[in-house]
């Protein structure tokens, strides 16, 4: 005979299966009654590690999805706070080289030249001399050359106020008379060149 419960081999006249302890015969109603209950009982205990094994599963699965959450909140979070403090030491970077160009532009002059071509073929020479005499004023001298010669009304001068401006990403310049001179500088401040 083999157990039902357990799939040993044994006698046929045992009463309970040596392996699992289980009841194999029993004469009376009673037998039968016992027999049912441990049936029942086994699939109710294979139900109920089923039952458990799922919800440890969606315990683990949900801890992982929070703990995905976290991490990528706060990896999220030291990027922002890396990102405004690199952008903290641009802007500080930047105000630093700002006051060395307006310092670096006191008693100097810059000679700007721009050359080229009107529509009608007439070469255009425009030359600007910038005198920085002080903080916010400069002495501006402009000439305009078509075909070499002096066009009427072509020169200006006088002194201005003038003001030094670096927007965030864009290029630094002057501001002279509603005229825009950009300024090419190094790491330092230190005035490379003035164009137009």
């Amino acid at each position: 005979m083999i157990c039902p419960y357990c799939n040993k081999q044994i006698n046929d006249n045992n009463q309970f299966c040596p392996g699992c302890g289980q009841i194999l015969t029993v004469s009376s109603d009673e037998g039968s009654i016992y027999s049912y209950w441990n049936t029942v009982n086994k699939s109710n205990a294979e139900r109920n590690r089923e039952y458990k094994d799922n919800i440890e599963l969606e315990v683990k699965k949900t801890r992982d999805r929070r703990q995905k959450k976290i991490l990528i909140a706060a990896i999220l979070l030291i990027s922002i706070m890396m990102g405004a403090y690199i952008f903290c030491i641009y802007c500080k970077n930047q105000e630093i080289r700002l006051e060395g160009i307006k310092n670096n532009l006191i008693n100097n002059t810059y000679e700007i030249k721009k050359n080229g071509y009107e529509t009608m073929g007439h070469q255009i020479d425009r030359t600007w001399k910038l005198t920085f005499q002080t903080e916010g004023k400069v002495e501006y001298w402009y000439s305009n050359l078509v075909d070499g010669e002096v066009s009427r009304d072509s020169v200006k001068n006088g002194i201005y106020t003038y003001d030094v401006n670096w927007p965030l990403g864009g290029p630094c310049y002057i501001k002279i008379n509603n005229e825009a001179f950009y300024i090419r500088c190094d790491r330092l401040g230190n005035i490379i060149e003035i164009y137009k």
